[in-house]
């Protein structure tokens, strides 16, 4: 199965110039708590991504001024990033090996299309494999006649 097929598209983004309100706002008005930052609009290339976390470390944490911050201010760079032609399996190793929770997805111009993050990857890959498990099992069992003589 490929990525793209159980991906979250992208309904929003912003740049590193957004004040950080705004950016906020945006998480509020989208239901979402992780936006990720691109290049500009017109090149939609994830440079980093600012969750709430991030934004109550960098306010709460350093005692800074919100009004005063930009998405560069708190954005985290070490961003995780897939084409969407992967598996579900190569997109699962990716996250383990780079340890996140987060994988953004890439269409072929190198631009943001989609997210998807650990917990949804892990619950399609169980099911799956239950999907694999009953085929293999239905395939061994032994066929019984429908016509049986009682």
């Amino acid at each position: 199965m490929l990525i793209k097929d159980i991906m979250n598209e992208v309904s929003v983004v912003c740049t590193e110039e957004m004040p950080l309100t705004k950016v906020f706002n945006l998480m509020l008005e989208n239901d979402c708590g992780c936006i990720p930052v691109v290049e500009s609009y017109a090149h939609p290339v994830p440079i980093g991504s600012i969750s709430e976390k991030d934004i109550c470390l960098q306010i709460i944490g350093k005692n800074r001024d919100p009004q005063r911050l930009t998405a560069a201010n708190v954005m985290n760079g070490n961003i995780c990033k897939t084409k969407n032609t992967a598996t579900v399996f190569d997109c699962l190793n990716l996250m383990q090996n780079r340890e996140a929770d987060r994988v953004f997805i890439l269409n072929s111009k190198g631009a943001i299309c989609g997210t998807i993050e650990r917990a949804e990857l892990e619950a399609v890959r169980s099911k799956q494999h239950i999907d694999d498990l009953y085929n293999q099992v239905s395939a061994d069992a032994p066929r019984y006649s429908q016509n049986r003589i009682f």
